[in-house]
């Protein structure tokens, strides 16, 4: 399993880099009692991006330009994150670099609420071991 950015639990996987994955991902961290769903590294081969979910926003904030991949200079190389950074109207961030929105408990359903984009720390306590 890969390590989850510190402060972010990924228990639901990766989804597409669209409106739809993005919805998916608020839905999914709904369900599970987070406050906060984010969407980290698009990649390409129809990987998707990273769902993660918290409670808190944790890390350095960033602006909003390093959660569309073109932050200078760059927090890290982009790597396997190759995009597409922005689409249908949501941020899906970069390599260590988190668009971070509101769940369904703080919006309407079918939207989304961004809240910032933050540099996160990698190694943090996996998904199993993060508390909600």
């Amino acid at each position: 399993m890969l390590a989850s950015p510190s402060g972010w639990a990924r228990p639901y996987g990766n989804v597409a880099i669209s409106e739809a994955g993005a919805l998916q991902c608020k839905e999914y961290c709904t369900g599970g009692g987070y406050r906060y769903f984010a969407l980290e590294c698009p990649q390409f081969g129809g990987a998707g991006v990273h769902c993660q979910c918290s409670n808190a926003l944790s890390g350095n904030r960033v602006a909003d330009s390093f959660c569309e991949g073109v932050g200078e200079p760059l927090v890290h190389s982009h790597d396997h994150c190759v995009g597409p950074y922005t689409k249908d109207g949501f941020r899906f961030g970069d390599y260590v670099v988190t668009a971070a929105y509101l769940t369904e408990a703080f919006t309407p359903a079918g939207k989304a609420t961004y809240a910032e984009c933050w540099q996160v720390q990698v190694g943090g306590p996996g998904p199993t071991e993060m508390s909600r």
